[in-house]
């Protein structure tokens, strides 16, 4: 009867049963990550933020986020992308920006 089906249905079940559980999503990985290289653009990091803040408001039985970023500076799957020289500042503040958002997300609601 639930108009949620599936994992989600699950995850939100589990929850419930136990508040104490914490259930992280993970952003990227090995397959994943090639977004994360145009980040050294701030505008394309404020909308990933401000996206990552209003998943987390819609479903409220994630408790933050998890960023597998393979890996800042080059090396990962793609060999073409990466920059040594900007993707470690860019990934610096990317996470100032996700632990604002948090603080600021936690605030509003409590978690």
């Amino acid at each position: 009867s639930s108009p949620i089906k599936g994992n989600y249905a699950m995850l939100m079940a589990l929850k419930k049963t136990y508040p104490d559980l914490k259930i992280i999503p993970s952003i990227g990985g090995w397959t994943l990550s090639d977004p994360f290289f145009s980040f050294t653009d701030k505008a394309k990091r404020d909308v990933f933020v401000a996206s990552v803040k209003r998943f987390l408001k819609t479903w409220k039985f994630y408790d933050g986020v998890d960023i597998d970023w393979e890996y800042p500076g080059g090396d990962g799957q793609a060999a073409d992308l990466g920059d040594p020289i900007k993707d470690g500042p860019a990934y610096v503040a990317l996470m100032a920006e996700l632990r604002a958002m948090l603080d600021e997300l936690e605030a509003e609601t409590g978690r």
